[in-house]
């Protein structure tokens, strides 16, 4: 698990960035008001709609088993979301975020260690917008339920398949970074 443990250490200060943009604060604080959650799950759908259409271009030019099993996109989950909050997908133009480009699977390692890692920190935060009472209207929290109690085998399942078959381990910690930070500029930036 060397590689797990440097893309940890090397992210950290940017996944603290990211889990302290006041939209996540909020989350654990339980202070998070209906339209506060709207924009939350508006701004994962922007930041999921922009990263699939990456890793399925990759998956597409690279064939590669592991992953191509491995990946499951969120946007059912975010749409499900935005349908039961009355929600629009949102438009932001191309010059508002810089959205990463990715070209190898060993770069798709680095995105999905951001995006995998988000759905076992969204088990946790699910626990805590159940707890809200400001929520209490919302039925379901599909996008942070995710894979329910699969998260932490999926998690491992993504650890072996990045340790065992990641040919290019600093292409790997780029993308990481790059997708740490396109997640912080989404979460910054003005949606009204």
């Amino acid at each position: 698990m060397e590689l797990m443990k440097k893309l940890k250490s090397t992210t950290s200060e940017l996944h603290r960035r990211v889990e302290e943009t006041p939209i996540n604060k909020a989350i654990i604080q339980q202070g998070m008001k209906l339209e506060q959650y709207k924009e939350l799950i508006q701004r994962n759908y922007l930041i999921h709609a922009s990263l699939e259409h990456q890793i399925k271009s990759v998956l597409n030019k690279n064939k590669h088993a592991s992953v191509s099993h491995f990946f499951h996109s969120k946007l059912e989950w975010l749409e499900k979301d935005m349908t039961s909050l009355g929600l629009t997908k949102p438009h932001v133009t191309n010059d508002a975020i810089s959205i990463p480009r990715y070209h190898s699977i060993a770069e798709l390692f680095g995105c999905l260690y951001v995006i995998e890692g988000s759905m076992l920190g969204g088990s946790i935060l699910y626990r805590a917008l159940r707890e809200n009472k400001h929520l209490d209207s919302i039925p379901e929290f599909h996008f942070f339920k995710n894979y329910g109690k699969d998260v932490g085998l999926r998690w491992k399942t993504f650890k072996n398949i990045v340790e065992d078959e990641n040919d290019d381990p600093d292409a790997t910690i780029r993308a990481a970074k790059n997708t740490f930070r396109f997640y912080e500029s989404v979460f910054q930036l003005n949606l009204g």
